[in-house]
Order: structure tokens, then sequence, then C-alpha cells
């Protein structure tokens, strides 16, 4: 099923785009192909996206600077600052005349981090698969598919041409498919004909993550509330025990008025719980308050302390000058429960969890790894255990939704993906550090509050 959308002209479909889009462009000859990549690039240009053309084999990089030179103002100088990047086909996705898709999306992840590093607001492609002999398309599907689910989370734009003579209906419906749209045109117009089924997909997963978060913070919940029972236990016992002897000494005409007041404080203190756990409850609000990170962590480790075993040990190194932050609480909550457990969970034979707070100056807009801050201040938090670490591979999988190391029994998959998201939300970045048996090190960085 599709929905298609007419438009009127190349620049309004070619502006609009946002980063994490990814479509294919069904042409049927090489003016139709040049007229719409012209419009696609000079867009990126003038939004200071870096660029890269890889050539389609009916043209030439003499015709494609030709028509970029009609259109793009200044065009020698985003091309001798490399903003502007043009490749032949075989340059870009050929290694001894094989298609390796892992490398060609390798190759395109380290141009958008060259570009970032330079500056550039994002990445903005464009390939073209002509020279693709039939056998070799249905290997290049499944490629683009994978695209789809690397791009949509980074700061690409990506177009992929597709001559629409040469395939069969069949052959177009997998392209179409395997894209968040496809562009054609007819007439001189150009039509946007919408994926639907991927985008009723993409409405389902929503839901079902948005179910699974949900589940993942009632865990959260029923975690915190050992620790919470622990609590009232406690105060239960005070009041108990305070109202006993008032009792006593009510009758033999003594003063009473401090066993009064420790019922009075326990009851203060255990309205402090009900406030803590509305707070650190599953409530999806959004509203942010001046925190102290210090005292958040110390709280839930005293919450979480029953959650752990007797041979985990809980070491706190947090800085007396520790900035505050703007933050919802429940998700600050959330965010240390989540890597609190994974750090447990590391340690099947017990060993150390490590929390560590300071304040962290940025000097210059920083590239973190898929991260990208600005310069000022901030702090950072870090969570290190001594279990048994993670390989490279796991590493790169570890925010990836639905995926757990711990079996569909024991994990959804979704606790490492909401806490990066949670950080997002935030302006912040996480960073993870870990060797195979030499324990594992998150590190979370937030700005720092101004008020």
């Amino acid at each position: 099923m599709a929905i298609e959308e007419k438009v009127n002209h190349n620049s309004l479909v070619l502006e609009r785009l946002s980063f994490g889009t990814h479509f294919c462009y069904l042409y049927d000859n090489k003016s139709d192909l040049l007229d719409v990549l012209v419009s696609f690039f000079k867009s990126g240009l003038e939004n200071n996206e870096c660029c890269i053309w890889v050539i389609s084999v009916d043209l030439s990089k003499k015709e494609v600077v030709e028509s970029l030179r009609k259109e793009v103002k200044n065009l020698d100088s985003y091309l001798s600052k490399n903003q502007l990047n043009l490749f032949e086909y075989d340059e870009w996705y050929k290694e001894s005349s094989t298609f390796i898709a892992k490398d060609v999306i390798n190759g395109w992840l380290k141009n958008l981090k060259d570009a970032l590093k330079k500056g550039f607001k994002g990445l903005r492609i464009t390939g073209d698969v002509k020279l693709l002999d039939m056998e070799e398309l249905e290997s290049f599907v499944e490629y683009e598919i994978q695209m789809n689910s690397v791009f949509e989370t980074e700061k690409i734009i990506a177009i992929c041409t597709y001559p629409v003579g040469i395939y069969n209906k069949f052959q177009l419906l997998d392209i179409a498919s395997s894209h968040q749209f496809v562009l054609t045109k007819t007439s001189g117009d150009l039509k946007i004909i919408n994926n639907a089924s991927r985008n009723l997909a993409i409405k389902e997963t929503e839901i079902i993550k948005d179910r699974l978060q949900k589940l993942q913070n009632l865990e959260n919940l029923g975690l915190l509330s050992q620790g919470l029972i622990h609590d009232f236990n406690n105060f239960l016992a005070i009041i108990k025990g305070n109202a006993e002897l008032a009792q006593i000494n009510l009758e033999s005409g003594e003063n009473i008025s401090r066993f009064l007041q420790e019922i009075c404080d326990s009851v203060t203190n255990a309205s402090e719980i009900i406030r803590e756990i509305s707070e650190f409850g599953v409530s999806n609000g959004t509203k942010k308050k001046t925190t102290d990170v210090n005292k958040s962590i110390t709280r839930l480790m005293e919450l979480l302390r029953p959650t752990l075993s007797s041979n985990i040990k809980i070491e706190k190194d947090l800085s007396s000058s520790l900035n505050k932050i703007e933050i919802n609480s429940r998700k600050l909550a959330q965010i240390l429960i989540n890597l609190v457990q994974n750090a447990r969970d590391a340690m099947p034979d017990g060993g150390t969890i490590t929390i560590k707070t300071k304040n962290h100056l940025i000097a210059n807009n920083l590239e973190l790894e898929r991260f990208s801050l600005k310069a000022g201040k901030y702090i950072t938090i870090s969570i290190k255990d001594t279990g048994i670490g993670m390989d490279k591979e796991i590493q790169k999988r570890l925010f990836d939704p639905f995926f757990t190391t711990k079996g569909s029994e024991n994990g959804t998959g979704l606790g490492l993906p909401m806490v990066e998201h949670y950080i997002i939300e935030s302006n912040g970045a996480i960073t993870v550090k870990s060797q195979l048996y030499e324990g594992s090190r998150f590190t979370i960085y937030l700005p720092a509050s101004e008020k």
C-alpha cells in the first residue's frame, strides 16, 4: 500500500528533508536525474552540510560540475574546501569487483564523523546502482534495509537513485519497500510515494517500545519498593515503640513530648519517601527541575542496596562542589537504576560498583563518539564495575533497541536505549569503555544548570 503526494517544485521536497532521511528516486533519464540531484545538493551546501555524490555511470564528472555551476553560487569554494566531493561509481562501491555492504556503510559513517569534526552540520549523500547486475540487486536491497536502521539515528540524508526502465515491477516493489519513501517524476512534476506499510510498522514498533518501556519503569519501581519497604518498616517500628513509651509515661504523669516528637519526625520522613516514590515512579511527565545529583545518587543507592547481593560493594566518590543540573527526577532515577542494574548483572560472583561525579568544562564544541556537545559547563557521572566486561561487537550494539545479552527471560533490551534517549533529551552524552574480564565504565555528560 502506498500514499501519493504531488510536489510542484523540486526544492519544496528537497529543502525540507531532515537528518535520518533515506529515500529513493526512480528516474527515467539523466536529465531528470541531474535536475533532482542538483537541487538536492544545492540545498545541502547552503545548509552547511558535507555532500558526497557517487556519480551514475550515465554521467561524467564534467557534466555534474557544469550542471551544479548553473545553480550553485561559489561552487569552486565548496569544491576547494571539500564540502562537495564527487566520486565515480567504482571509486566508491567496489573493491576487488565485489560489493561489500558493511564496508560501504562504514565508509559513510566515517565520512559523517569527519564532516562533523570539520564543523559541518551533517552529511548529504547519493549513490546510483545502474551498474549492478540483477543478481547483485537482491543483496543491494538488503544493504538499503541496513542503511535504514543505521541512518535513521545519524546526521545523514541519503537519496538512492534507480533507473526505472531496467527493473520489473517486483524488483521496483522491493526497492520501494527498502526506503522511507519514493520520489518519482511524471510530466515535469515530482511525486512522493510514501511507504505506508513501513510507516505502519514503525508506528506499531513505537507502540510496543512504549509499552515495554512502561514495563521497564514498573520493574525499576519494584526494585525501589524493596528499599522503601525496609525504610517504612523502620519508621513503623519507631512510631510503635515511641507510642508505647508515651502511653506508659502518660499513665505515670511524665512528660511525653520527646516521644511525640520522634513520632512526628518518623511521619515526616515517611512522607518524604512517598514524595520520592512519586518522583521515581512511572509517570511520563517531562517537567525538569534543578537537581542535586549527589543527593539523588545517595538516596537511590540506599533504596537499591536491598536488591544487591551481599558480595557486591558500592563505593561513592562524589564531588563536594558538584554543579546542579536541570533534569526530570524520574528520568534521572531511571538512568541510574538501569546502569547500576547492568553493573550488578555483570558481576554474578560479586565485585565493586564505583559511582563518581565531578564537574567538567568543555572549552570548544566537542564530538564525543556519536554525540555533539556544545562548549560549556557539564557534570559527569561515571558508573564502573569490576565485572566480566564486553567485547567490541557487543559494545557496538549496546544501545540498539531490543538487544540484550541477558536472554528474553531476564531482559527487554530497552534499558540502555531508554537511558540514551533520556540523556539525549537532556542535551548530554554517554560513553562506554570496557574490556573482557576487566569490567566496564559508563560515563554520562549532562549540562550544568545556569540557575
